[in-house]
């Protein structure tokens, strides 16, 4: 079985992002209700703002949420977040919706 890179390394991303519980609230939390704010993220999970934004520092390095500033004025610029929509359907395609993985959750469970 040949693996594609692309999917390796996908793969690898997630994996590291998923080894944070604030990474994987704030996926699933964009994913449903996004774009967010920092701000709004903070309060719909009730954690502090700096977690947040490193966290999607981490979230945007990697390439799985955009980001999109909006410009209200010279010195006041909104920041919103969404997630990375190639990343978000090729996990959908690749990792979850497969034969294999259909195979292998029906296999242990």
């Amino acid at each position: 079985m040949v693996i594609d890179e692309k999917f390796l390394k996908i793969v690898k991303s997630f994996i590291f992002l998923l080894n944070d519980d604030i990474r994987i609230k704030i996926l699933i939390e964009v994913s449903e209700n996004g774009p967010l704010s920092t701000r709004a993220l903070a309060r719909r999970l009730k954690v502090n703002y700096r977690k947040i934004s490193y966290a999607l520092k981490q979230l945007k390095e990697y390439g799985f949420v955009e980001e999109t500033v909006v410009a209200v004025s010279e010195w006041k610029k909104y920041r919103f977040y969404t997630v990375n929509k190639d990343i978000y359907d090729f996990l959908l395609k690749e990792v979850l919706n497969t034969d294999k993985t259909r195979h292998f959750i029906s296999k242990n469970h």
